[in-house]
């Protein structure tokens, strides 16, 4: 819904003020900063009741490169902070498209962050279970 305003305020068919697009650009970033802050706490609550078994686990995520592990997912919220920065600075230029777009992936990185963790989790809960149960 969003990038029709901004393509029809682009394209000047719109009678949409500018300073409405601009806000509307900005409560996205906003957004996306807040789900980055998430991603960052998931992280963080997987890291600290995983790490025993991250650590027992290693040599098996090792030899799985597919399977997402803490370590490949970690740095990716400053990856997305990154990208919002970016938003930010086209927004103050009034590029509300190009804009838009690193919200869009802003989102799509703290997307893939919360779904590898959940891989990460259900991963662990099996192990932990068959670890548990050939004891």
């Amino acid at each position: 819904a969003l990038s029709v305003i901004i393509n029809k305020y682009e394209s000047g068919s719109s009678s949409i003020d500018g300073n409405d697009v601009a806000s509307r650009v900005a409560d996205r970033i906003k957004e996306a900063e807040g789900n980055i802050a998430g991603a960052n706490k998931v992280i963080q609550n997987v890291s600290t009741s995983t790490t025993a078994i991250l650590t027992s686990t290693s040599s098996a995520a090792s030899s799985a490169s597919t399977t997402p592990t803490l370590s490949s997912i970690k740095d990716q919220p400053q990856a997305a902070q990154v990208v919002i920065t970016e938003a930010k600075s086209l927004l103050d230029q009034k590029d509300f498209s190009a804009a838009l777009e690193k919200i869009t992936e802003t989102n799509k990185i703290v997307s893939t962050v919360e779904e590898n963790v959940r891989v990460i989790e259900n991963t662990n809960a099996t192990t932990s279970t068959s670890t548990n149960s050939s004891l």
